[in-house]
């Protein structure tokens, strides 16, 4: 949001607009745990598989509230969101700076999200080397004009299309096991 300068302090601005963007989040966005989401992040994190969070936000303290709220804040490190980092997906920049926090290259690093426009395309241009689209409402939104059958770029796509967060279990465990997977 953009306020008018009244010779406010820039920080009272940031604040305001920081409290405008919160609100907005969360009383016009529809946002739920995945019911399997608790167990999934308990198999994969006793797997010592790391996970992280990129996430397209314009609150800067929605994310880590959320995770609070739904009891999996543990999970995560880092948290890196589009707000407080300054790049948006699908840019690659946001993906390859996840993947320096976590001290490991990019090929290494799997990625699950529910859009090929902002996740698949972005993860695919960072060179992570494992790439799942899990569906949800955004999906079809976001991804609309994107015909994954006639893409002139199938590079760009995602390894697998998911409907369940248990589904991802098996392709990042398989490609933990490879050599070069963490």
């Amino acid at each position: 949001y953009i306020f008018p300068d009244h010779g406010l302090p820039q920080e009272r601005l940031m604040a305001a607009a920081e409290d405008v963007t919160f609100f907005y989040e969360t009383h016009y966005q529809v946002r739920s745990l995945r019911p399997e989401a608790p167990v999934v992040l308990d198999t994969v994190h006793r797997k010592g598989i790391r996970l992280a969070i990129i996430s397209n936000i314009i609150s800067r303290r929605l994310v880590q509230c959320k995770l609070v709220e739904y009891g999996i804040v543990r999970y995560f490190d880092p948290v890196v969101t589009s707000s407080g980092f300054g790049w948006r997906k699908p840019k690659a920049r946001i993906f390859e700076e996840v993947a320096r926090l976590m001290q490991l290259p990019p090929a290494t690093c799997a990625y699950v999200g529910d859009t090929i426009s902002r996740d698949a395309i972005g993860a695919r241009r960072a060179g992570y080397g494992l790439v799942i689209e899990i569906k949800s409402f955004v999906s079809e939104k976001a991804d609309r004009g994107i015909d994954v059958e006639s893409t002139s770029d199938r590079g760009l796509l995602p390894d697998a299309i998911i409907h369940d967060l248990t589904q991802v279990i098996g392709p990042v465990t398989t490609n933990m096991e490879r050599p070069s997977g963490h």
